[in-house]
This record gives structure tokens, C-alpha cells and sequence, in this order.
């Protein structure tokens, strides 16, 4: 079963016995952490940042312990997009597929043929799309986020309220007519993915967040660390642990409410 990287709760026993014999040092680590913090704070800011001595043998823990046991585990994750019903049901039927090229085209194939876009609106997306970029961040990636992020979330908003993604709407104006056109395409899902650490480059951000999920259940206060994360192959749609609609009652109470235990 997939992990909730913030929720102790869910964490195997495995997983709780690699950080529950080093608890005295997570606990010194985060209240040393802590204390020099409020101790820079309060001074004039001149002296150098002091060391602290547990860093080490904590940045050990993560490395050298948790990583190798989270590469083993599943972690949920969340998907904010929008797509049409169509869409919706080609990815609980075939799973979820990276982006590419190929892909975008298709889809704007799709479009056109539903008369939602033209032949020419379809071109000039492809022509202006982020994937046209050498370099771009985007190509051959599913992303998706460790934590919920509540769909009124500025930085999820635009993926919810804009078919095609980053890939289609990113580079278009924010007045342009062919932007507000893909806002009509379509309607708002949020997925809930079991995705394998394994199939990530992200292990060791979900060690760091293993790790301190359980400095909170010490009394610690870390800062929480949510973080973006990918896939670099497709996903069959046994990995997808839900859906989630406007229509949904859970819809608007993702972040706030839903999951049961998590605290923005």
C-alpha cells in the first residue's frame, strides 16, 4: 500500500523501526535546528551560523538508511489537470502516460475533431508550447505533488482551469482568445496516485520528508516539506487511487478536510 509521506500513521512497520531506533537523534538534530535559529534571530546577524553537531549522522539516517528504504515503497501523490470525459475515461482504462510531442499532438487532434479547436488554433498551440523548448522541464514527465494542495491553491488553479496543462497554456498570453478558449475545454480532476519511489528521481526528498513527518510525531517542530515530483515512465491505471470532480463531495475539501488527517 502506498505511504502518505505526512502521515506517520501510515508508515510501515518497516519504515517506523529505521527511524524509531535513531529517535534521539532526530529529536536532537530538529531542537538544535530550532534553538539556532531563534538564537540567530534574536542576535545581530555579525557571527558566523553556528554547526550543528547532529547533522552529520542525521544526513546519514536519510542517506545511507531511509533511501534505500523508501526506493522499496509507493508513496500517494496528487495530479491536478484538466481534461474531457473522453480523456478521463481513456486514462482509468489505459493509466497515465508521460508527456511528449507525439502526445500533444494527438490530443489537439482530438480537439479539432470535436470542433473545440480549429486547425489553426490546434498549430499555433503546438508552435507556442513549452515542449518546443530544447531544454524544457516538461518532456517525458508525469508530475504530480507529495502533498494536497487545496484546488483554490494559486499554484494548482491554473492547471485546473486551463485544458492541456502547462504544455498548452503557458505561453499564452493572459488575455490572448485562444487562451480563454482551452478554459472552456473540459473540466477540472484532481488524481490521487500510488506512485513507486522507484520510478522517480525524488527518493531523496521523500526521505527528507519521511523524516521529518516523524521529528512531528517527537514534539519537533520542522518546517513541512511538501516537494514536486515525476515520473519518467507511464503508469497503468492500477496506480490510480482516485478521482475527483467537481461534482465530488470531496472535490472542494482536498487540503481542507480531505484526507481525513492531513493538516494544511
Amino acid at each position: 500500500m502506498p505511504i502518505d509521506i505526512w502521515d506517520y500513521e501510515t508508515f510501515d512497520s518497516d519504515l517506523r523501526s529505521i527511524l524509531e531506533a535513531r529517535a534521539d537523534l532526530v529529536k536532537n538534530y530538529w531542537e538544535t535546528d530550532q534553538r539556532q535559529f531563534y538564537e540567530r534571530e534574536a542576535s545581530d546577524h555579525t557571527m558566523p551560523h553556528p554547526t550543528n553537531l547532529f547533522a552529520s549522522d542525521y544526513r546519514d539516517l536519510v542517506e545511507d538508511r531511509l533511501m534505500p528504504a523508501m526506493e522499496l515503497r509507493s508513496i500517494r501523490a496528487w495530479h491536478y489537470t484538466r481534461l474531457t470525459d473522453d480523456e478521463l475515461e481513456v486514462v482509468k482504462r489505459s493509466g497515465i502516460h508521460i508527456s511528449t510531442v507525439d502526445s500533444l499532438t494527438q490530443r489537439l487532434g482530438f480537439q479539432v475533431a470535436a470542433f473545440r479547436l480549429s486547425e489553426t488554433e490546434a498549430a499555433e498551440i503546438l508552435h507556442r508550447s513549452p515542449f518546443q523548448e530544447k531544454n524544457t522541464s516538461r518532456l517525458g514527465k508525469f508530475w504530480m505533488t507529495s502533498h494536497p494542495i487545496a484546488v483554490d491553491d494559486s499554484g494548482v488553479e491554473p492547471l485546473l482551469a486551463y485544458w492541456g496543462g502547462e504544455a498548452v497554456y503557458f505561453c499564452l498570453p493572459e488575455r490572448d482568445s485562444l487562451l480563454q478558449k482551452i478554459g472552456l475545454i473540459g473540466s477540472p480532476v484532481v488524481f490521487e496516485i500510488g506512485v513507486p519511489i522507484a520510478v522517480t528521481r525524488h527518493c531523496y526528498s521523500a526521505s527528507r520528508s519521511a523524516a521529518i513527518t516523524f521529528a512531528r510525531t517527537l514534539g519537533c517542530q520542522p518546517p513541512r516539506e511538501a516537494f514536486d515530483l515525476y515520473s519518467k515512465c507511464d503508469l497503468n491505471p492500477q496506480h490510480i487511487i482516485g478521482v475527483h470532480k467537481p461534482s465530488d463531495k470531496t472535490f472542494d475539501r482536498i487540503a481542507n478536510g480531505y484526507p481525513a488527517r492531513f493538516k494544511s
